[in-house]
C-alpha cells in the first residue's frame, strides 16, 4: 500500500510486476490500482477529474508527477566514505545502516566499497585484523565484520549478565545493624548509574493539554501528523531497560517524559494541528502529578500500610480451596517489574470528559427492551470502527483486563508486524498457560453511531489464538467510555457529547460465536465483515444506485404485481419496455404454483452416491417451539407446492436447519453433511465473479434478473429422491425437486444457464448460478436484448421472481457490488 511516504516509481515497478504476472489488461490496471492505495495518496486519486484518465501510463504519469517530492535518488559511490560508526552505535547497527546506504548506490565497485566499510567502522581489534590479513572480496569482508560484531554483542550480554548477579547479591544482603551504616554494594552503585539523568529545564512553557501525551501520540499517528523523532543520545548499553518511549519506539525512557515529543506536539499547536487537545483558559487544570496525592492517601489510612497482601477480612473464617482469576496481565498494569511498582491510577481530573453530559444519569428500566435471547444469558456482542474498517463479533469481556485483538484480525486490517510495540509479560488465565503477546498496537476505535459516539485510542494486545471472535473489549476500555453494560437488555450505554449512547448487541452473532467456540478449534470459523475501508458520514451517499425506480402493474386486474424499471428511461424505451414485460408476463412466478419447473430433457440432478458409503440416519434435533412453527409452516407451503413428498423406510435421515435471510425471514434448509460427504464433486467450473463485475462497465443499460426459488426449478432424479430425506415433528419427507445445501447443486444450475444462454453470455448477458444481468450498450438496444433473453426463458419454462427484479436501470447490485457504466464499487450493503 503507498501513502506518499515512499518513492512512487518504485511503487510503479511492484504495481506493474503483478499485473504481468496475472496478464491483466490495462483497463483492470487503472481499476486495480487504487486499491493499493492509502491515506494521502487515496485522497489525490478521489480528487481526479472523472473521465480525466484515458489509459494507465497517463495515470502512472500523473502519480509520479504528484509525488516527485517523495523519489528516492540514486547517490554516487564517495557518498560511502562519508558514512562513519557513531561513538554509541555498536557493530551490527553500523553493519546494518552502511549496507542500507550502499543499496541507495548505483554501478558501485566492490573496492570502493571495502574501502568505505574499513574507513568507516570504529573497532580497533577488527581493524587491526583486518590490516594483518586483508580480505579477499566484500564477502569475506562481510563476514569477518559479522563474527566480529557477534564477539561484540557476545561481551555485552556477559557484561549484562555480571551486572544483574551484582543486583541479585546486593539485595540479599542487607545491613546486620541500622546502627551501622551499610557497605555499599555493586547494587547500589549502578542503581545510580542506571537512575535517569533528571530533565533538562525547559526553555519555554509548553500549551497545557487535556490528554495524555500517549494519547496525542495514537492520535497524530492515526492521522499521519509529525515527523519522524530523532535518535537518541543515550548509548544502548546506558538506558534505562524498563522504560519504553512509543514515539521513538525504543527503550530508555517513558513516552509521558520524552522531550523530543513534547516538542513535536508543540510543532504541530503552533502549526494550527490538534487544537482539540489545547486546554481552554478558565478550565481546572487536572492533576498530572500523583506523589504527594498518594502520599497524603496513605498517611490517612495507616492501618493499610501494615496490612499484608491479598487481605480479605470477610473471607479470613473460610476454608477456601483457591482462587479462580479473569484474563489478566499484558502491559495494562505495567510491562516489567518497576513499571507494575510504580504504577499509579489515572488523575482523577480528567478535563478531556467535561465535554461529556456527565450530569445525565444511566439507568436501565421497564422502558429497555429485554430481548428474546437474554434468556439464553447470551454475551455482549458488538461492532466498532477501528483503522477504517467496520468490525464485528466484538465481546464485551468485564473480566478481562487488557483489551485483545486476535492475530487474523490484525493482518486483516492492514496492519503490519512491525507497526507492533513488544509486550515482555504474558497473558494468564486466558486458556490456561501463559500467553505471549505477539505486542501491543493503539488504534483509535469508534464506538456508537453518529452523533452519540466516542472515538477513542485503544491499547489492543494483539495475540495468535482461534477464536470465534474477532476482538475482545475489556475493562480498559470500558472505563474510558464510562461505559455500563447490562447483560440482561445486551446492550452497553455509556455518555458522548451528545447524551446517553446505547449500543445493542447482537444476539444471533453472540450464538453463532458461542456454539463455533463449543465444536472446538478446528471449526472455529470468525471472518472480518469489512469488505472496503469504513468512511464515515459516506453510507448515505453509497446506499443509493443513483437511480430512480418506478413500479407499474403487469396485469391491470392485479394491481398488486408490480415490476420495477428505471424511471431515467426514455418515453419511447419506457413505453417499449412495458408492453414487452406484459406481453412475457407468464415468465414471473408470483407463488409457487406459478413455477412449472425445468423440463427434465434440459436438467436432472443426480446424486451419484459412493456405494462404499453407509447410510446415515441423524438423530432427530430439538428446536425451540417458535422455531417449530417456522418449521411447520415451511413444510406445508413445500407439500402444497409439490416440492417435498412424504417418504417412507427412507436410508438416509438428515435434520432441518433454519437460515436468516437478508428481509429478515427464515429459509429452511436441510444439514445434508453426511449425504455431501458421500458424493463425489462435480468439477464443472462456476464463473469468475471478477471477470463478470468487470465486464458490465461500460454498458449504459441494465436489467437485473433473478430465478424463482432457482434450485426448486430442477427436478431430483427419482432413485435418488428419498436420499434427501428429512425428519420433523409432523413426519418424514424427501425433496422432489432440488435442494439447497446439496454439494453439488450449483454445479448442476450453472452448467443448465450455461446451455439456455449458451449464445448470450459474455455478449449482452452474463450469469452466475441464478444471478442473472442483461447489458445493453444504448436505450435502443434494450427491447432487442431483453426479449432474445425472455424468449428462451419462456421456452425453458424457467421462472423470474419480480421482487427481485429490476429493468432498464443506469446501476445496481451485481454478485455484492455496485456496478454502473462508470465503475464497480463494494456493496455497502455487505459491509
Amino acid at each position: 500500500m503507498y501513502d506518499a511516504s515512499t518513492d512512487p516509481e518504485d511503487h510503479l515497478s511492484v504495481f506493474l510486476t503483478h499485473m504481468r504476472l496475472q496478464t491483466a489488461a490495462d483497463e483492470v490496471r487503472c481499476k486495480t490500482f487504487p486499491m493499493f492505495l492509502k491515506g494521502k495518496a487515496r485522497l489525490w486519486f478521489q480528487g481526479l477529474a472523472p473521465g480525466s484518465i484515458r489509459s494507465f501510463p497517463e495515470l502512472a504519469r500523473q502519480f509520479a508527477s504528484q509525488f516527485v517530492s517523495s523519489k528516492v535518488y540514486a547517490r554516487n559511490a564517495t557518498h560511502l566514505m562519508s558514512i562513519r560508526q557513531r561513538p554509541d552505535e555498536s557493530l551490527r547497527n553500523f553493519m546494518t545502516r552502511f549496507n542500507a546506504e550502499s543499496l541507495q548506490v548505483r554501478d558501485k565497485d566492490e573496492k570502493v566499497v571495502m574501502a568505505a566499510f574499513t574507513n568507516g567502522f570504529r573497532v580497533e581489534e577488527l581493524f587491526y585484523d583486518l590490516a594483518k590479513n586483508s580480505p579477499v572480496n566484500l564477502e569475506e569482508l562481510l563476514r569477518r565484520a559479522h563474527e566480529a560484531a557477534k564477539a561484540e554483542e557476545a561481551g555485552r550480554l556477559k557484561k549484562e549478565s555480571d551486572r544483574e548477579l551484582g543486583n541479585r547479591k546486593g539485595r540479599t544482603n542487607p545491613p546486620e545493624s541500622k546502627d551501622v551504616p551499610a557497605k555499599k554494594n555493586v547494587f547500589d552503585r549502578l542503581s545510580k548509574e542506571k537512575a535517569p539523568a533528571p530533565p533538562p529545564l525547559p526553555e519555554k512553557t509548553y500549551t497545557p493539554l487535556t490528554r495524555r501525551r500517549a494519547q496525542i501520540l495514537a492520535v497524530m499517528e492515526a492521522e499521519g501528523l509529525g515527523d519522524r523523532p530523532p535518535k537518541m543520545g543515550t548509548p544502548w548499553n546506558k538506558r534505562n531497560q524498563d522504560r519504553y518511549c512509543a514515539f521513538h519506539r525504543d527503550v530508555g525512557h517513558d513516552t509521558e517524559g520524552c522531550w523530543a515529543l513534547r516538542k513535536e506536539i508543540e510543532n504541530l499547536i503552533q502549526r494550527g494541528f490538534l487544537g482539540r487537545f489545547v486546554r481552554r483558559p478558565g478550565r481546572e487544570p487536572g492533576r498530572n502529578h500523583y506523589g504527594d496525592r498518594s502520599e497524603g492517601r496513605r498517611r490517612d489510612r495507616p492501618e493499610l500500610r501494615d496490612a499484608p497482601r491479598n487481605h480479605f477480612p470477610d473471607l479470613d473464617g473460610q476454608n477456601l480451596a483457591g482462587v479462580i482469576n479473569t484474563i489478566a496481565g499484558g502491559p495494562t498494569g505495567g510491562d516489567s517489574h518497576t513499571a507494575r511498582k510504580n504504577k499509579r491510577p489515572p488523575p482523577e481530573g480528567d478535563d478531556s470528559l467535561k465535554r461529556l453530559r456527565m450530569d445525565e444519569e444511566i439507568t436501565f428500566g421497564p422502558r429497555d427492551a429485554v430481548p428474546l435471547a437474554s434468556g439464553n444469558h447470551e454475551a455482549i456482542v458488538i461492532d466498532v470502527v477501528t483503522n477504517n474498517y467496520r468490525v464485528k463479533k466484538v465481546y464485551v469481556d468485564q473480566g478481562s483486563a487488557v483489551d485483545i485483538m486476535f492475530y487474523r484480525v490484525f493482518k486483516e486490517l492492514g496492519l503490519k508486524d512491525d507497526q507492533l510495540t513488544p509486550v515482555r509479560t504474558p497473558l494468564v488465565g486466558f486458556t490456561g498457560p501463559p500467553i505471549n503477546p505477539e505486542g501491543m498496537i493503539t488504534l483509535m476505535v469508534t464506538v456508537g453511531q453518529a452523533p452519540k459516539c466516542r472515538t477513542i485510542p485503544v491499547n489492543f494486545v494483539v495475540i495468535k489464538q482461534q477464536s470465534s471472535y474477532n476482538v475482545f473489549l475489556g475493562r480498559p476500555v470500558l472505563n474510558a467510555l464510562r461505559a455500563i453494560p447490562f447483560t440482561l437488555h445486551l446492550s452497553v450505554k455509556f455518555p458522548t457529547p451528545g447524551g446517553i449512547a446505547e449500543v445493542h448487541g447482537d444476539p444471533e452473532m453472540a450464538r453463532a460465536c458461542y456454539l463455533a467456540t463449543l465444536r472446538g478449534p478446528e471449526k472455529v470459523v470468525a471472518q472480518m465483515t469489512c469488505l472496503e475501508p469504513y468512511i464515515p458520514g459516506d453510507e448515505a451517499q453509497q446506499l443509493s444506485t443513483q437511480d430512480e425506480i418506478e413500479e407499474f402493474p403487469l396485469r391491470e386486474e392485479r394491481p398488486d404485481q408490480v415490476i420495477r424499471i428505471g424511471a431515467l428511461l426514455p418515453a419511447e424505451e419506457k413505453e417499449g419496455l412495458k408492453a414487452l414485460l406484459r406481453k412475457y408476463s407468464q415468465v414471473f412466478a408470483w407463488t409457487v404454483e406459478d413455477m412449472p419447473g425445468i423440463p427434465t430433457d434440459l436438467a436432472v440432478h443426480h446424486l451419484d452416491v459412493d456405494p462404499h458409503f453407509k447410510p446415515v440416519k441423524q438423530k432427530k434435533r430439538s428446536f425451540a417451539p417458535e422455531r417449530n412453527e417456522v418449521i411447520k409452516a415451511e413444510v406445508g407451503k413445500l407439500l402444497e407446492s409439490r416440492i417435498i413428498l412424504e417418504v417412507y423406510y427412507s436410508t438416509w435421515l438428515a435434520n432441518p436447519v433454519l437460515v436468516k435471510k437478508e428481509d429478515q425471514t427464515w429459509r429452511m434448509c436441510v444439514d445434508f453433511t453426511d449425504l455431501n460427504k458421500a458424493c463425489p464433486k462435480d468439477c464443472f467450473p462456476l464463473p469468475r465473479i471478477d471477470r463478470l463485475v468487470d465486464s458490465t462497465v461500460g454498458f449504459d443499460v441494465l436489467c437485473f434478473l433473478d430465478a424463482f426459488n432457482g434450485y426448486h426449478q430442477i427436478e431430483m432424479a427419482e432413485e435418488d429422491r428419498d436420499k434427501t430425506s428429512f425428519i420433523t415433528e409432523e413426519g418424514t419427507y424427501c425433496y422432489r425437486t432440488m435442494p439447497f445445501g446439496l454439494k453439488n447443486a450449483g454445479a448442476t444450475y450453472q452448467r443448465l444457464v450455461n446451455k439456455l444462454f449458451q449464445n448470450q453470455i459474455g455478449r449482452n448477458m452474463q450469469v452466475y448460478v441464478d444471478d442473472m444481468i442483461v447489458k445493453s450498450r444504448t436505450d435502443q438496444q434494450l427491447i432487442p436484448d431483453l426479449r432474445e433473453i425472455l424468449d428462451i426463458l419462456q421456452e425453458s419454462r424457467m421462472r423470474l421472481n419480480p421482487k427481485q427484479c429490476t429493468f432498464g436501470v443506469r446501476s445496481g447490485r451485481f454478485l455484492g457490488f455496485l456496478v454502473s457504466r462508470e465503475g464497480i464499487r463494494a456493496n455497502p450493503d455487505k459491509l
